[in-house]
């Protein structure tokens, strides 16, 4: 279909909600970012923490002009329940962290379940065996969304981060649609990368919305599913592939699970040791605190896409993939434990 007329109508609406929100704040209070004090927090004024919505509106739009389009109906009842899901953290309607994470397994793992969502190959034996039985393979996808969804909620603390992260994804994703000719996945993504966009202009470099819960949420929801999806219909790309373009997301909260643990600290909630903060820290040697937080975006979405290059030219071997994503890995934890080493925090 015709984008031209949906994206602009977005663009259109996005403009005016931008600027009622701002002029209406006050009423906002509920969703207001104020607590200054919590191990992640890098801002000194309040900020509405609203961001979902620039996303989620593109996407209702675009389903006007696609009423009868499965991909697109299933796809944004998704990214519409993990927004909401997120609505609810942000607002504080439920507080107890584990009552939270049973709604979001709960309501995910029902829509797994009955649109019968699955993931055609690991190229992993032990999962692929599992994957074989139809209720372990529901929970292999109820998996690998949480890893990816709690992942983005959990880097998404510096202006740009996630959001620029997520562009660098979607275009990749756009680019492999194009290349299979998946009209509808491609469509999908133009749209997203339409509420990306205008998003990051309200976030960065200064922050005059935070992508929240909601955001974050619907954010980790979008690319873990449409990564699903399009690695479901692309036999001649190995599924590592995909591993790699989602492994800092993937990496960052596992790491941080198992190191929690081991540190005795109870991984539901926050502390200031994970890496995108260790690097904001080591910047803030030289740097003011708004400097330091968007260059930390930056240098990580740069480090980021420079360990994506070398996978173009074997992306289709899941050997040389797996070798490379194990690489990845260990990157990672070299960077973490030097910078942690020098910011001595």
């Amino acid at each position: 279909m015709n984008l031209i007329l949906p994206i602009s109508l977005s663009l259109f609406i996005l403009f005016f909600i931008n600027i009622f929100i701002k002029k209406k704040k006050k009423f906002f209070f509920f969703i207001l970012d104020s607590d200054f004090k919590k191990p992640q927090s890098f801002h000194k004024e309040s900020i509405l923490r609203i961001g979902g919505l620039f996303l989620i509106i593109p996407v209702l739009i675009y389903g006007i002009f696609n009423l009868n389009n499965i991909f697109f109906f299933v796809t944004t009842l998704f990214l519409l329940t993990n927004f909401l899901l997120g609505l609810i953290d942000d607002t504080k309607l439920i507080r107890n962290p584990f009552l939270r994470f049973f709604l979001f397994l709960s309501f995910n793992f029902f829509l797994i379940i009955f649109f019968k969502i699955k993931i055609n190959n690991f190229d992993l034996h032990f999962f692929d065996y599992i994957n074989t039985i139809e209720f372990f393979s529901y929970f292999l996808v109820l998996f690998s969304i949480f890893f990816i969804v709690n992942g983005s909620n959990l880097i998404d603390g510096f202006n740009g981060l996630l959001t620029i992260h997520a562009l660098i994804i979607s275009y990749i994703l756009l680019f492999i649609c194009f290349y299979l000719n998946l009209k509808d996945e491609l469509d999908y993504i133009l749209i997203i990368i339409t509420g990306l966009n205008f998003f990051l202009l309200l976030n960065f470099p200064k922050a005059s919305f935070f992508l929240g819960d909601n955001g974050s949420f619907f954010i980790g929801c979008f690319l873990s599913f449409i990564t699903i999806t399009i690695s479901n219909l692309s036999k001649t790309i190995s599924p590592f592939f995909y591993a790699i373009i989602l492994y800092y997301i993937f990496f960052e909260i596992l790491f941080s699970v198992f190191r929690k643990i081991f540190e005795k600290k109870n991984p539901f909630y926050p502390d200031k040791y994970h890496l995108h903060m260790l690097i904001f820290y080591f910047l803030k040697k030289k740097n003011n605190l708004l400097k330091s937080n968007y260059l930390t975006s930056i240098y990580i979405n740069i480090v980021y896409l420079i360990t994506l290059i070398p996978v173009i030219y074997f992306y289709n071997n899941t050997f040389a993939c797996k070798i490379y994503l194990l690489a990845l890995f260990s990157l990672y934890l070299f960077l973490y434990f030097f910078f942690r080493k020098q910011c001595k925090i």
